[in-house]
């Protein structure tokens, strides 16, 4: 059976008469109107309805459903964050080191400079790599790419890093030396350990952030209780 189209209006009255509690009926259609009712309440309702029925619980309003979607979405935007930083220092570490034991230009097009027994997976890589180059430099627009081609010759593995998806970047990792593998990398970021500990960081400061601006001072009290 297909769904017809329904106003704000009917959304809100389908919604009272399931038992949800409407404060402010404009408020609440100016938030469905922005956010989608199927992203809100066909999401979120779940956790406030009564088993096995369309009926929610007793003193549910729509203040509470709206206030988990803004919670994941904001959770999920710190995920995001925490990813896109974890992906800039992995690049940045690995591009530094490759370049500290291979300093020449195009080092990281040499299949000499990686590992011997994955030959077929790195000639890909570098073929992926001298390809997103060349992409580069016939774009109309310039480009960190187009600027060191055309005043340095040369394109450094820090530079291309930033074009490269982060599943090149770990395959790029994958195929290095074991020697450049376990040098100075290891200890400052490849290990398990401090990786995780990286990571973990990262999203445990965004969400205190976060948890400190939403929570009311009885909470406030209770989350610096936990961190003491």
């Amino acid at each position: 059976m297909s769904k017809p189209f329904k106003t704000l209006d009917e959304q809100i009255s389908i919604l009272k008469s399931r038992g949800l509690i409407v404060h402010d009926d404009e408020s609440a259609k100016l938030s469905l109107l922005c956010n989608n009712y199927y992203n809100v309440i066909n999401y979120y309702s779940k956790f406030f309805m009564i088993p096995g029925t369309d009926n929610y619980l007793h003193d549910v309003s729509f203040n509470e459903i709206l206030s988990v979607y803004y919670f994941d979405k904001e959770i999920k935007s710190i995920f995001l964050k925490a990813t896109i930083d974890i992906e800039k220092c992995l690049k940045s570490m690995i591009a530094y080191y490759f370049s500290e034991s291979h300093p020449e230009d195009y080092s990281y097009l040499n299949v000499n400079n990686f590992d011997c027994s994955k030959i077929t997976k790195t000639v890909n890589l570098i073929s992926g790599i001298s390809k997103t180059i060349a992409q580069k430099e016939r774009e109309k627009n310039d480009n960190s790419v187009k600027h060191y081609l055309n005043h340095h010759f040369n394109v450094p593995l820090w530079v291309i890093m930033n074009y490269l998806s982060f599943g090149q970047v770990v395959q790029f990792y994958e195929l290095m030396k074991q020697s450049d593998q376990t040098t100075k990398s290891n200890i400052c970021f490849l290990r398990k350990e401090i990786f995780l500990f990286c990571i973990n960081s990262i999203l445990l400061e965004n969400l205190r952030g976060f948890f400190l601006k939403q929570s009311t001072p009885e909470q406030l009290h209770v989350i610096r209780s936990v961190e003491h």
